[in-house]
């Protein structure tokens, strides 16, 4: 039984994470007005405690977020704040920096990006955290969080932040959910971290058939899958590489991905799993690769590694002279890659 491992591990220091949700619902008007969509703004603070250091650190309470519109937003703002809106939280109820958040229904090109957050931290005192490039507002989170800095002290990451709007689809046709989710732990924000992964393998014989001789190779697979703090797949890329020990025995070699079932632990549960899934030929060569994307039957923002979930990579060699044949005699190699949440 060989063992590979592929882990990334993830900041053990104090840390915070928050998830702001903002909820839009309909504003009444007359009939010959564009009816608009409103904002408002909660946040929902979670803390993490870390074993080395037993303290919740203090991340202060966010009572804004401002941005601004795109181009083909219909509604632009109000007043002096053309292109620029603003988001109570927390049950901020003073003056804004800029006009409410408010988007015509059904203006499906609009476009926003959150720019900054401003914070208190037991004072009315507020402070603002810029972000180091523009947050587009999207259907998804964005493949990489965005840092969040003391405009004073440029370069001085204070926290990390990730946003999606979750619900009311593009074209603003219905009430919107839109999630900020940030942490001063990178690794914590959703579509930052990769899930960990681990790889055992066995080989299974019959009638002298040798058995396939493939070898996992760690350091030349580029595989990263991302997930949420809950588990939820955002995003796969890359590839598991397989390195052959034999590649003059290459021709007629196959493999399927199996999905999480109960280990096979005879040459009928092996055979049945096999047959039951598509086929893909391994080309001549010392190695093959496996996308991540295309091949693993994941799917992102439906498929969660929490718990851990399993897929069986198996490969068959078949006896040369029945290479042809559909159900050949053959050996198979069973690689078995347990995917869960990063440690």
């Amino acid at each position: 039984m060989k063992s590979n491992m592929s882990t990334r591990k993830r900041y053990v220091g104090s840390s915070l994470v928050g998830i702001s949700m903002l909820t839009l619902g309909l504003l009444g008007c007359s009939s010959n007005q564009a009816k608009r969509l409103s904002a408002t703004l909660d946040t929902n603070l979670l803390q993490v405690v870390s074993a080395l250091a037993p303290t919740q650190i203090n991340p202060g309470t966010i009572v804004m977020v401002n941005g601004t519109y795109g181009s083909s937003c219909q509604y632009q703002g109000g007043g002096s704040s053309l292109g620029l809106w603003s988001l109570p939280a927390n049950g901020y109820a003073l003056g804004l920096d800029y006009s409410p958040l408010e988007v015509v229904t059904g203006n499906s090109a609009c476009t926003l990006e959150i720019t900054d957050v401003k914070m208190t931290f037991g004072s009315p005192v507020q402070e603002k955290y810029s972000a180091a490039s523009a947050m587009a507002v999207t259907g998804s989170y964005l493949n990489n969080s965005i840092a969040f800095q003391d405009p004073l002290n440029p370069g001085s990451t204070i926290f990390y932040a990730n946003v999606i709007q979750d619900a009311g689809g593009s074209s603003y046709s219905s009430n919107i959910h839109l999630t900020f989710s940030y942490s001063s732990d990178i690794n914590l924000v959703p579509g930052t971290f990769n899930t960990t992964f681990a790889m055992v393998s066995a080989a299974v014989t019959t009638n002298q058939i040798p058995a396939p001789n493939y070898t996992y190779n760690p350091a030349s697979s580029t595989l990263a899958i991302t997930v949420d703090t809950n588990g939820v797949i955002q995003g796969i890329s890359g590839s598991l590489r397989y390195d052959n020990g034999l590649p003059s025995s290459v021709v007629g070699d196959k493999y399927v991905v199996v999905f999480d079932v109960a280990d096979p632990n005879n040459i009928g549960d092996v055979q049945a799993a096999f047959n039951a899934n598509p086929q893909t030929i391994i080309p001549p060569g010392s190695f093959f690769t496996i996308d991540g994307a295309t091949k693993l039957n994941f799917v992102p923002l439906s498929d969660s590694v929490n718990p851990a979930v399993n897929r069986y990579i198996i490969i068959r060699h078949p006896d040369p002279a029945e290479v042809a044949s559909a159900q050949p005699t053959a050996s198979y190699e069973i690689f078995k890659v347990t995917f869960a949440m990063p440690l």
